[in-house]
């Protein structure tokens, strides 16, 4: 099979997420099977051939719109959001490497960026779409469904006029659609979108990179050892869960942090922690950092759509603690394979963390369930299941 894989970016310097990790994984899953893959994604400059951090294939266009990144005005944004959702400056680069490629699907991810040019070009070309939904981009203007400090339970009159409504017709162009969780399909469906394409939930994938020992037991004995991995920014909730851990009693506890803060989170973050046991360890290697942490706090204020970081730890026997935002739930099995707290509530946090401090035998009981579940988050299971749906299509 060919596949074009489309995406805003495909780890550009300095932009790697949860999305991008998903599609590196897959695409280099697919062409270790024998699949002809590449990766149509924008950028800065323009590059065809072989991206050299993964080995896949790359045609690597130049945005054309007002900016590539950075922070702008509220005009500068509104005007790059109107050609980014209404433009069609990108079709004929589109259909250029539609032609170029000649895949047998297009298989596309984060929109923002990208628009849904790409599907008009696939259409006039013949191509089946397939559309794996990492966010809300088709919902809201800013992707995440989130207003100031609150979330959104359905898109705003603005988010209807610029975004939902329009979108409604250009998923028409849809042949499948993959979500990441429930609760992202739930939202999409409330909107009416993706009416012509046949609707898939499936998960990310992870491969440790090294193999990962039974764990049995604490890192210490003596104290349980929380962590918060991934990115440190408002909408993830880290202060929050630090004012919680400041009221925590009768608990030894400490909490590893590692990831890359956003900017001027920093010092917010800091203060909030000053005088408690946390540690900041910056940028860590996944493998590095689980084997140092029994538990893993994901404690996000957005309605997260299924952050790796859950299945990540779990896989790496590690609990995670997860709030009862977007698709987390679902990801520990509903409190099968984790603990689920309200974020809102530093109460709930704090028993949360008492149950797996005072009753051993729950941390046991939680990794033995991530042993029986892993096989479903693992990249040989997950890649079948992609190729399942892109060959329905053709």
């Amino acid at each position: 099979m060919r596949v074009l894989f489309a995406s805003r970016n495909y780890f550009p310097a300095g932009a790697v997420g949860g999305a991008q990790t998903s599609i590196k994984f897959l695409a280099q899953s697919f062409i270790a099977q024998g699949h002809e893959a590449a990766v149509l994604n924008l950028d800065d400059h323009r590059h065809f051939g072989l991206h050299a951090a993964t080995g896949v294939p790359e045609y690597r266009l130049k945005l054309r719109n007002l900016y590539t990144d950075g922070q702008r005005g509220p005009l500068p944004k509104a005007l790059w959001h109107g050609i980014d959702r209404f433009g069609s400056l990108m079709d004929k680069s589109y259909a250029q490497v539609i032609e170029a490629h000649r895949p047998d699907v297009v298989f596309t991810h984060v929109l923002a960026g990208l628009g849904t040019g790409i599907w008009r070009a696939a259409r006039r070309s013949g191509v089946p779409v397939v559309h794996m939904v990492h966010d809300y981009y088709l919902l809201c203007i800013k992707s995440g469904m989130r207003a100031g400090e609150g979330n959104c339970a359905r898109p705003c009159r603005l988010c209807m006029t610029v975004a939902a409504q329009p979108d409604v017709r250009h998923t028409r162009d849809v042949n499948a659609v993959i979500y990441v969780s429930d609760h992202v399909q739930k939202q999409h469906e409330a909107a009416e979108l993706f009416a012509n394409a046949r609707a898939h939930i499936i998960h990310g994938s992870y491969e440790p990179a090294q193999g990962v020992p039974p764990r049995t037991g604490r890192v210490d004995e003596a104290v349980l050892t929380l962590g918060y991995f991934g990115r440190i920014a408002p909408d993830k909730g880290v202060t929050q869960m630090i004012d919680a851990l400041r009221g925590l009693q009768d608990v030894a506890w400490r909490l590893r942090v590692g990831g890359k803060f956003a900017p001027g989170y920093e010092e917010r973050v800091r203060e909030a922690a000053r005088g408690l046991p946390v540690e900041f360890l910056g940028v860590q290697a996944p493998f590095d950092f689980y084997s140092g942490v029994d538990a893993v706090i994901v404690p996000s204020l957005w309605h997260d759509p299924a952050p790796r970081v859950v299945y990540e730890a779990g896989m790496h026997g590690v609990v995670p603690l997860v709030a009862n935002r977007g698709g987390l739930p679902q990801l520990v099995g509903y409190g099968s394979r984790g603990l689920v707290f309200d974020i809102d509530d530093g109460l709930s946090l704090q028993t949360a963390i008492k149950t797996l401090a005072e009753n051993r035998s729950e941390l046991e009981r939680i990794r033995k369930e991530w042993v029986k579940a892993a096989p479903q988050f693992s990249q040989g299971v997950v890649t079948n299941q992609v190729l399942d749906v892109l060959a329905s299509v053709q």
